[in-house]
């Protein structure tokens, strides 16, 4: 990862995947969760959207258990803005 991160391949974002918890990066300044949508009738979880402070590439971010909870990360696009 360092050797890809100093060769300037891309943003750090695009390295998360089923063990990177979107809360987290949020806290340490990595992204921002902009809606978090629940399953129907129910206080769990079905996805987060969220955008990279970096790159500015949105995600949407499912959040599944099965032996344990595992997000899978989801690129929709850059923000133009």
């Amino acid at each position: 990862m360092i050797e890809w991160h100093s060769n300037g391949v891309g943003c750090s974002c695009s390295l998360l995947g089923e063990d990177s918890n979107p809360r987290h990066l949020e806290e340490d300044g990595f992204i921002t969760i902009t809606d978090t949508v629940y399953m129907n009738n129910s206080n769990y979880i079905d996805y987060y959207l969220a955008i990279c402070l970096n790159c500015q590439t949105q995600y949407k971010i499912e959040e599944r258990e099965y032996h344990s909870l595992w997000w899978n990360w989801i690129k929709l696009g850059q923000n133009k803005s």
